[in-house]
């Protein structure tokens, strides 16, 4: 549900740039380190993420996502109504933490 005017923001992954089979780290403060596996089987892209705190597992999680096309996600906004504000690979100027998204804004 979104008020009229509203706007929703999400992304999905460029499968052009999907990096799979490799294990990407995020490090961040106090001795934290995301660890990110990508895997790619029948349009499904499962990414394991293991959360480390100085070499130690904190926590451990899988997500499942479904590849969609993005001419799919135009069509499939426009049949309900959404304004599309911009498809990018980026939002303003800023350097993105991952180079594997689109970005989609639009508008009720």
């Amino acid at each position: 549900m979104l008020n009229k005017g509203g706007y929703f923001i999400f992304d999905i992954y460029n499968v052009d740039k999907l990096d799979l089979n490799t294990n990407i780290v995020s490090n961040r403060d106090d001795g934290i380190k995301v660890n990110y596996y990508i895997t790619e089987k029948n349009n499904l892209i499962n990414t394991n993420v293991k959360v480390m705190q100085n070499d130690n597992l904190v926590y451990e999680y899988n997500v499942l996502e479904k590849l969609y096309d993005t001419e799919y996600i135009k069509n499939l906004l426009n049949k309900c109504n959404f304004k599309i504000i911009k498809i990018a690979d980026k939002i303003l100027d800023e350097n993105q933490r991952f180079k594997d998204k689109i970005y989609i804004i639009c508008q009720k």
